[in-house]
């Protein structure tokens, strides 16, 4: 039993230095660690807890949620929103900054997950953030912060996930997040504006 265990580790070592995605190497010598200590029979069941996982209607989103953000990346639809707020906020202080944050709400709704908005808003919004007077530390502060809104507003990707896993209801989840995002979506936009007048 402890040479198929050290063979799963061994496995492991040699799958990652030979440059296979972590996910299958971890996956790989996690199967033969599980044979190793529980026999055939939990191959089985952890087989049947895969398919139960991936079957589940509820993860149905996760790739649409994919599918929505490339669709706003390839149609620009995100810039094109950052510019609306830009040309009405840009008058007040801090006003890019504020559209900044706002483009990351509105994304957040579509998007749902953090990364996604933190790179395609930081792709076009840093360069005018700059243009405006902001520093380079402060625009991509804007952006990061902006991009974690994709968690708490909802629908929320990790929402998603956190209530299929716990059997907490989704729709619950989501009407949790909305006061705390737009909470957050005010107090980042004072902040930005506090920040901006202060340098």
């Amino acid at each position: 039993m402890t040479s198929l265990i050290l063979l799963a580790v061994i496995l492991l070592i040699v799958l990652l230095f030979i440059g296979t995605p972590v996910p299958v190497a971890l996956g790989f010598a996690g199967l033969i660690g599980l044979y190793a200590l529980s026999g055939e029979g939990a191959l089985v069941v952890a087989a049947k807890v895969m398919f139960d996982t991936v079957n589940d209607f509820i993860f149905l989103a996760i790739p649409l949620f994919i599918l929505m953000g490339t669709i706003l990346g390839r149609g620009r639809i995100g810039e094109k929103l950052y510019y609306l707020f830009d040309v009405f906020l840009r008058q007040i202080p801090g006003g890019v900054g504020i559209a900044t944050i706002l483009t990351c709400a509105f994304l957040a709704a579509m998007i749902g997950t953090s990364v996604a908005i933190a790179a395609m808003v930081g792709s076009f919004a840093i360069s005018n953030l700059m243009k405006y007077g902001y520093s380079f530390p402060l625009s991509l502060g804007i952006c990061v912060a902006g991009g974690a809104l994709g968690i708490l507003i909802p629908p929320s990707v990790p929402m998603i996930v956190y209530g299929a896993f716990t059997q907490e209801s989704t729709g619950s989840l989501f009407m949790a997040g909305v006061v705390p995002g737009m909470l957050a979506v005010i107090l980042f936009s004072i902040y930005v504006a506090w920040e901006y007048l202060r340098s």
